[in-house]
């Protein structure tokens, strides 16, 4: 088996490909790193590509194309600050042949143990709260999935949301690494240092494309509407019209969701070793 693996010259990207060719080699992987895509490699059986840059989705979509696997690394789900100023991430995601794992995340339950590592708290359902917060993207995600600009994107949903919850304070919450986000006519927004947490405490649900601002909601017992193919998704409401009278899953399904969620994203110390590798040739072989 045979992988190329489609790398900037950032140094995070580095570490990241260091990390997957060392632990690939130990599952007897071929793995080759190359900065340029020059169009599909033949005797290549995988191409291993990271977050959404330039070439990405054509990359995804050629070898798919070719009959072969894609793997896409991102940043984690869940994840703590490592203290490494090159790599601060302790944790990347990884999906097979998609931008999501959904087609198979949940096949097979996973055990805690992963899950526990993290640390999180599932709080119970929160009854409180009239507030709806729509959780917008980047230009970058919107360009990939070919969605209006985000802001036009954010001033049609959140007109959508004032049909089903005309009475709710909608709070508008760009993602926060976008500097050109603008403020919208009519709600509250969510900019600077305010963290999601202050816009959930008085929040009955949350609607977003795909932001991971979802699975902080379901943490904290907020539900949840993604509209688009987040790793949310199983545990979203439906409907626009499902917010009207918003509901959540129970806890012991968020819990489940949880552990098989933490089975795709790993340290660099997991990918080192080939742990990460393990699981995800489970979708290679």
């Amino acid at each position: 088996m045979k992988a190329i693996m489609y790398q900037s010259i950032k140094s995070r990207e580095a570490i990241i490909g260091a990390a997957m060719q060392a632990g690939a080699r130990k599952h007897g992987i071929d793995f080759e790193i190359v900065h340029k895509y020059e169009g599909v490699i033949e005797d290549a059986d995988i191409a291993v590509t990271i977050a959404v840059k330039g070439p990405t989705k054509q990359i995804m979509e050629e070898y798919r194309a070719a009959g072969k696997h894609v793997i896409y690394i991102d940043k984690g789900y869940y994840r703590i600050n490592s203290g490494d100023p090159d790599n601060p991430l302790s944790h990347w995601r990884v999906a097979v042949d998609a931008y999501q794992p959904l087609a198979y995340f949940q096949d097979i339950p996973r055990p805690p143990d992963r899950w526990d590592m993290l640390s999180r708290t599932i709080h119970k359902r929160r009854n409180e709260g009239n507030d709806i917060v729509f959780a917008g993207s980047s230009e970058k995600y919107h360009r990939l999935h070919e969605l209006p600009h985000p802001t036009e994107y954010a001033k049609m949903i959140i007109n959508q949301i004032r049909i089903q919850r005309p009475t709710s304070r909608i709070i508008y919450r760009p993602k926060p690494s976008w500097k050109a986000a603008t403020e919208i006519e009519g709600t509250t927004f969510s900019g600077g240092k305010r963290k999601l947490i202050m816009e959930l405490a008085e929040a009955c649900a949350l609607v977003t494309h795909g932001s991971n601002a979802a699975l902080d909601s379901l943490m904290f017992g907020v539900p949840v509407l993604v509209l688009g193919k987040g790793i949310a998704s199983p545990l979203s409401m439906r409907r626009m019209e499902d917010l009207r009278t918003p509901w959540i899953p129970k806890r012991r399904t968020i819990q489940q969701w949880g552990q098989d969620v933490a089975y795709c994203q790993w340290t660099l110390d997991e990918m080192r070793s080939g742990e990460a590798w393990a699981t995800i040739k489970e979708r290679l072989d």
